[in-house]
């Protein structure tokens, strides 16, 4: 076991002790079984020297003050001791750390990709994080509002089919795909086409926008997703997307840059997005969501998985939600 004063991650309280960080042979595992990794909260990754989120903690542990903080810390050091996740070490001031909280911090902390997704159901707003470890094997971090880190292990091959349940939990998607519009391209309507295909509609960028306020209006559930990779040593966002679930139907709305999550009152986001005018809005079929999102995740998944065949597409296998 490595030893730290300060570094971990988190096991299942029964995992086995000689559990090492051995990728090969678990991304071999993940192909049958998903291995989940238990439940941590903020202040547990804090205590241990972990960021929660790019963004932050959530708002519990962010509304207490320095002194809440540091008591929060050490009592998540204690239950991390309690539960068998850091044990003493016979170093002095030292803890032993358990050997998949190892495995954890090497996902966490060296992913050749992550995705970063927000998902907005009316006042609920939860987290999710996918670090793209590469080996065949993807750490799926599903993040409550209370600061909640349910960690899990899968193949890459799963991890779509998975974001699809969370961007459609109610099944809104009709079979068919309905309207494709885009911007940026010629102000006249395309014609529709004739092999069967769906035709794309050029529309100016105000008629665009106006459409986008209605569905983002309308959306009962809406998911943010945006895609970072690493370019010698620093993160670069790589494509980003906003689903939209309506009482009426699914949605897509892909641009340059991420929709703007308050269009109203963040003058700067709003600025910023218009500055690229190029995006497209479709109305996604059931089939047709995994393909969409396979659009954002898939060149991280590959560098994840690089024996997937390239026309491998979205998953068949039925997940629990």
């Amino acid at each position: 076991m490595a030893s730290t004063d300060g570094g971990a991650g988190t096991t299942p309280p029964d995992g086995p002790d000689d559990l090492e960080v051995d990728l090969e042979g678990l991304a071999e595992r993940l192909q049958t079984d998903d291995l989940s990794l238990g439940i941590l909260t903020d202040e547990e990754l804090l205590a241990v020297g972990l960021l929660p989120h790019p963004d932050g903690p959530g708002p519990w542990f962010a509304g207490l003050d320095e002194v809440g903080r540091e008591i929060a810390r050490t009592a998540a050091l204690r239950s991390l001791v309690a539960r068998g996740l850091l044990r003493p070490s016979d170093e002095p001031g030292a803890l032993d750390v358990h050997p998949s909280l190892e495995l954890l911090r090497h996902c966490r902390e060296e992913p050749v990709g992550r995705c970063l997704i927000t998902r907005t159901m009316g006042e609920h707003v939860d987290r999710a994080l996918i670090h793209l470890v590469g080996d065949g094997i993807v750490l799926e971090e599903l993040i409550d509002g209370q600061g909640l880190h349910a960690c899990t292990l899968r193949d890459p091959a799963r991890l779509v089919h998975n974001l699809a349940l969370r961007c459609d939990p109610e099944a809104v998607a009709g079979e068919e795909t309905g309207t494709v519009w885009t911007t940026g391209g010629p102000g006249t309507p395309s014609a529709p086409a004739q092999d069967g295909t769906t035709a794309v509609t050029h529309v100016d960028a105000a008629r665009f926008e106006a459409r986008v306020e209605e569905l983002l209006a309308a959306a009962v559930v809406r998911t943010d997703l945006q895609t970072v990779r690493q370019v010698d040593g620093v993160e670069v966002v790589h494509a980003a997307l906003t689903v939209l679930a309506t009482p009426d139907g699914l949605w897509a709305v892909s641009s340059g840059r991420p929709v703007p999550p308050d269009a109203e009152t963040d003058a700067t986001a709003t600025d910023a997005a218009s500055e690229d005018p190029i995006g497209a809005l479709a109305e996604l079929g059931a089939s047709e969501l995994p393909a969409a999102l396979l659009g954002v995740v898939d060149p991280l998944v590959e560098m994840a998985e690089p024996d997937r065949p390239a026309d491998a597409g979205p998953p068949t296998a039925e997940l629990e939600p």
